[in-house]
């Protein structure tokens, strides 16, 4: 059981390295960029990021119009329950 849990904490040692070293390399790279790199890669994380909610939003749409019943031709509950008119002169 002892060494079970020290080679997990041996690999959570190894991954967090890893993060860690990956990470500093990203860093190093957007330190190298200079500003029209960093512009470009900001803008085209703005447009992904705009791209996804335009998708969410037309799941939303079309999640909605799947809900919708669908118009029923004839059907006394799609009509209105009153009279169009209800001005009094022009039911003389």
């Amino acid at each position: 059981m002892k060494e079970a849990l020290k080679n997990a904490y041996a690999d959570a040692e190894k991954m967090v390295q890893n993060v860690d070293a990956n990470m500093g390399a990203m860093v190093d790279k957007m330190k190298a960029q200079g500003p029209e790199e960093r512009m470009q890669a900001s803008l085209k994380a703005d447009r992904k990021k705009a791209d996804a909610e335009d998708k969410a939003e037309a799941r939303k749409i079309e999640h909605h119009a799947e809900e919708a019943p669908p118009p029923a031709h004839g059907n006394s509950n799609w009509l209105p329950s009153h009279p169009i008119s209800q001005d009094p002169k022009s039911q003389s």
